[in-house]
């Protein structure tokens, strides 16, 4: 608590709602007015009775409240227990990334949100109070998107991720309305691709390459599984015996469970991949080098040295 003066003008430095402490220029004379005001707007702050203000102290409540960003009460009436701030798009994306069913999510998961708020508010301006957004700013969000050439399906993975940020701050009720729910997706018809391998010309790829990579381009033919999955699928993920992969949700794109059926003619291939344990790895597949005298795990992170025989 502090009045000070600038320039002939008095401030006051105090914490009306006993949290922050906030700055206010109060048009007074002497430092004893400046304390007297202080007292007056503390007390009607902490009581949420603002009906005995008048002159200087309703004026500097009024402006108070302005400055800080708060909701204004009803002719300053009834308040709440604590001013609201107004809620904007970068502090509900905020509020959002903490919220604890997301916290919980995976960090590719945490990841992909982050970077598709950070490109929507880039567009819709981090300051615009979220309850201000509706049907014509997202539309104008897709079209802007397709002009600076980004996919369909990457500006609806943007919006789908707007769509739950809305989601949360209405269960946090700062909100009552999804305006994206309201929003077309963009068809991705048009950019789909399709494209098929023989099994003869898989196996042409397959016979010019080294037995150990052979291993990966089979897995891959008859499972359909990804690079990143095949790379760092693991030996207690797959049960050999029932004929299935499982893997969970840091191990795929879509950051959820998958079960992968495994082919018969997949069955003695990992079979081969299982049979000779390596040092201080439990992958199921790890990368030669061109002299096959090292192992990398999958996109070269993790370096295993093959075991040798120490010399006498």
């Amino acid at each position: 608590m502090a009045v000070k003066q600038r320039c002939g003008d008095f401030y006051l430095y105090f914490r009306p709602f006993k949290t922050k402490q906030i700055g206010l220029k109060v048009d007074v004379s002497t430092k004893t007015e400046a304390r007297q005001l202080e007292a007056i707007l503390t007390r009607a702050c902490r009581t949420r009775n603002y009906a005995g203000l008048d002159g200087a102290a309703r004026e500097a409540c009024l402006r108070m409240f302005e400055n800080q960003g708060w909701e204004l009460p009803a002719d300053l009436g009834d308040s709440p227990s604590y001013p609201k701030e107004k809620l904007t798009l970068w502090k509900a994306c905020e509020l959002f990334l903490r919220y604890p069913e997301i916290r919980a999510k995976t960090p590719k998961a945490l990841a992909s949100y982050t970077q598709a708020l950070i490109n929507l508010a880039s567009f819709l301006g981090k300051d615009v109070p979220i309850n201000e957004l509706w049907i014509p700013n997202l539309k104008s969000y897709q079209i802007e998107r397709l002009n600076q050439g980004a996919a369909p399906s990457t500006i609806n993975t943007e919006l789908s991720a707007l769509s739950r940020v809305f989601a949360v701050m209405i269960e946090m009720q700062a909100v009552s309305v999804n305006p994206v729910r309201l929003v077309k997706r963009l068809s991705t018809k048009s950019n789909e691709r399709e494209v098929y391998l023989s099994r003869r010309t898989v196996k042409v790829i397959a016979d010019k390459c080294p037995a150990w990579y052979q291993r990966i381009i089979w897995t891959a033919y008859f499972s359909g599984m990804r690079r990143g999955e095949i790379l760092s699928l693991t030996r207690r993920q797959v049960n050999l015996s029932k004929r299935m992969i499982h893997l969970g949700p840091e191990d795929t794109k879509e950051s959820r469970r998958k079960r992968v059926p495994i082919h018969h003619e997949l069955v003695p291939i990992l079979e081969e991949a299982m049979r000779t344990p390596f040092l201080a790895s439990d992958k199921v597949f790890l990368v030669h080098d061109a002299q096959e005298l090292t192992l990398l795990g999958t996109r070269g992170r993790e370096l295993v040295k093959p075991w040798r025989r120490p010399r006498n």
